[in-house]
């Protein structure tokens, strides 16, 4: 069983293309670490539907503690209510990562190494967005998703916004949105230092079938959440819609 070497590639020339922080893949045998384990299989590209598995891959570059990775979730706000029924949206800010770099998650899951972008400095990596249901004071079991969205693109001015379907969240709730910064490969973001601000952040909002603002119906997020829909929630004022660039933080 074998890990993967990458090389680095620049940046592409054209706007427009599907970013890739490392190029050819290059097979070299099991880390020592993982060779004490024999009836550990080895990360080979592929995701881990059951069992333990080792990793070989270097770990990779680390930005300098200037430069660390954060995200903030801008819509919908903390505690408010979003109507299932109709489309919804998640607005985000992503500061101190380049993003656009996202390897094939079928083949080269876990096979990189962080990269860092040699202008700026900061991490090559990506978004995703999580929705998972709660249930009280319980950890929710990470296996159990609500909705997902990898955000493989750039960011547009430094954020994203991320439609969730009507239809897409099956039950009423309580259910936390969650951001998870990561490298290209899918690992989280290796940091610098130990004590630090979170990468990932999330907030609780509460579903329903047939109430809520939805932080504006479409992208109309300037409307004080109140939207014609039983959707006034008390002059909580939209604050999505916001489109971010490729570097966070710039």
């Amino acid at each position: 069983m074998h890990t993967a070497l990458v090389t680095l590639l620049a940046l592409a020339a054209s706007a427009s293309a599907q970013l890739a922080g490392v190029n050819q893949v290059s097979v070299t045998p099991k880390a020592p670490f993982c060779r004490q384990f024999g009836n550990v299989r080895e990360a080979t590209g592929s995701q881990f539907n059951g069992g333990q598995a080792c990793s070989s891959a270097t770990q990779g570059l680390i930005p300098d503690v200037n430069k660390m990775v954060s995200t903030i979730i801008t819509s919908p706000a903390e505690g408010s209510t979003v109507d299932r029924t109709r489309n919804a949206q998640v607005s985000l800010v992503v500061r101190g990562m380049e993003t656009g770099f996202a390897l094939n998650s079928g083949n080269q899951f876990l096979l990189a190494p962080q990269t860092v972008d040699p202008g700026s400095g900061f991490v090559q990596g990506m978004i995703d967005i999580t929705v998972q249901k709660l249930n009280g004071n319980a950890a929710p079991d990470a296996r159990n998703v609500a909705f997902f969205r990898a955000l493989e693109q750039r960011a547009n001015n430094g954020g994203f916004t991320v439609d969730i379907p009507a239809g897409a969240i099956k039950e009423d709730g309580l259910y936390r949105i969650c951001t998870m910064a990561q490298t290209a490969s899918r690992q989280p973001v290796i940091m610098p230092v130990a004590q630090r601000g979170a990468q990932n952040d999330c907030v609780r909002v509460n579903v329903r079938a047939g109430g809520g603002n939805n932080n504006g119906n479409n992208g109309n997020n300037g409307n004080n959440g109140n939207n014609g829909n039983n959707g006034n929630n008390g002059g909580n004022r939209g604050r999505g819609g916001r489109r971010g660039g490729r570097r966070g933080g710039k």
